[in-house]
């Protein structure tokens, strides 16, 4: 089918902008264009190569893909880490009425009009601290979109990019999904502050970048992260009206959504797992430990996994137990304790020592079977 006479003019320009890049970045060698990239990326431990960033440029002017996604896996996930520091250290994220807290995180740069929807698991938000990108792995045999915590696999990331998407687009996708502030003027507000995207050097310059390129972050446990995997079937939304927090009512269209799963955490079976803490004679806490209900009982029984423990019940007595959380699932409880440690990395904590060797690896994560398991539930 022959294109329309509009169609053939942003192709042609299309066209002549690629040829005017390239040329651009062949006019650098190999090391001037790498070291100029690693200016750009200064921030990021992973620079993107001179390939990636074409497709990025590419991206933000004409909508041909996720400009942060087209960084490459790695980059991805550190910007979006970044970004989720960012939300809990400088921002305050607000309580969605479906559960789960929600920020939106913008980030202009000469290359791309970056935005991350970062959605954060209610029970994690409390504990929630700096994280480092390196702690995650790419759990790709699950789904490629999914990111796990080294350590324990119990917890960690569902990195959405988003297609590149104009202003009004980018707006209609945040009032079909619900999300405050992307269906208000908070987006076209701070695009008239700071303007679109543009990179500009010497010779060349592209002038604004119109696409934005978002990612839906959501954090949390492993289990609930399989339910928010975007590669799960959908239903038909029919078309409605939504009234917004604003007292707003919009016109919301026909679409696909996700069908829902249900986790049973009704179950016993499921949610018997406790998070406690142990103090030593002193009101010091010296242990974060998870398990099921009775767990805790090994603490002042004199033969605890940890010899520490042991050595305080017969030379100073019983130690005081408290339990911080109740009824959660296995990945809850691993995920909290493991923030609950790094919160008292400098106390010196027992459990991060060589106190434990009869300690196995696979007690302290989410084995294989245990994340297919979740696919069940």
């Amino acid at each position: 089918m022959a294109l329309i006479v509009s169609e053939q003019m942003q192709q042609r320009k299309k066209l002549k902008f690629q040829r005017e890049l390239k040329r651009h970045l062949s006019s650098f060698t190999s090391d001037e264009l790498k070291t100029n990239i690693q200016k750009m990326f200064k921030p990021s431990v992973t620079k993107p190569s001179a390939d990636a960033f074409y497709n990025m440029i590419l991206a933000s002017k004409f909508g041909t893909g996720n400009a942060i996604n087209n960084g490459g896996q790695c980059f991805i996930l550190e910007s979006c880490v970044s970004a989720y520091n960012h939300s809990i250290e400088n921002k305050i994220p607000t309580l969605n009425p479906w559960g789960g807290y929600g920020v939106l995180i913008d980030e202009k740069s000469p290359w791309s009009n970056g935005y991350y929807y970062i959605e954060i698991d209610e029970k994690l938000f409390p504990h929630c601290h700096k994280l480092d990108a390196t702690d995650f792995l790419w759990a790709n045999e699950i789904s490629p979109y999914l990111f796990l915590d080294k350590a324990t696999q119990a917890y960690g990331f569902v990195l959405v990019p988003l297609p590149a998407m104009k202003l009004d687009e980018f707006k209609e996708w945040g009032t079909i999904e619900g999300i405050g502030g992307i269906n208000g003027n908070q987006v076209e507000q701070d695009i008239k502050n700071k303007g679109y995207a543009q990179y500009s050097f010497l010779d060349f310059d592209t002038g604004s970048m119109e696409y934005l390129s978002a990612v839906k972050v959501q954090f949390g446990t492993v289990d609930k992260l399989i339910q928010s995997l975007p590669d799960r079937d959908r239903h038909n939304v029919v078309s409605h009206n939504r009234k917004l927090s604003s007292g707003q009512t919009t016109k919301i269209k026909a679409h696909k959504r996700k069908t829902p799963l249900r986790l049973v955490s009704s179950s016993g079976a499921l949610t018997d797992h406790v998070v406690y803490s142990v103090k030593d004679w002193e009101g010091n806490v010296r242990y974060i430990g998870e398990g099921k209900r009775d767990r805790p009982k090994h603490v002042n029984s004199g033969a605890s996994h940890n010899w520490k423990i042991n050595e305080h019940f017969f030379t100073k007595g019983e130690m005081t137990v408290e339990r911080l959380h109740e009824g959660l699932t296995k990945s809850e409880s691993l995920a909290i304790e493991k923030m609950l440690i790094k919160q008292h990395t400098n106390s010196e904590l027992w459990n991060v020592r060589d106190y434990e060797p009869l300690v196995t690896e696979n007690e302290r994560l989410m084995t294989i079977q245990d994340i297919e398991d979740c696919f069940d539930l």
